[in-house]
């Protein structure tokens, strides 16, 4: 992707201070002008958002939890990180980012 000369768009509301400055990055370094692409880096950074929010459950709940039974099972919020992460190398992959997959 060639860098962007122009200036870049502003992140959108309820983004992560952390993945506003990479979006931020990303609009400045890359041609990132079209409605879609800039639909598929929100996607991309929101999912980014809910890994993260899934790893701080995690890391204060826990891998695992009970079930109703008292047994062992994996926490939900291992399945929400597993998912958003794949989702985010997705997008970034969907984008052409380089190193994204």
């Amino acid at each position: 992707m060639p860098t962007n000369a122009a200036k870049p768009p502003r992140p959108p509301a309820g983004l992560s201070p952390s993945s506003q400055r990479l979006w931020k990055q990303l609009t400045r370094e890359y041609e990132l002008d079209s409605t879609p692409q800039l639909e598929l880096l929100t996607t991309a950074l929101r999912s980014r958002d809910l890994a993260e929010a899934a790893r701080k459950t995690l890391a204060a709940e826990g891998l695992t939890t009970t079930d109703k039974y008292g047994r062992p099972k994996a926490h939900p919020a291992a399945t929400i990180l597993r998912d958003q992460q794949a989702a985010f190398v997705q997008v970034l992959r969907i984008l052409g980012f380089p190193g994204a997959g």
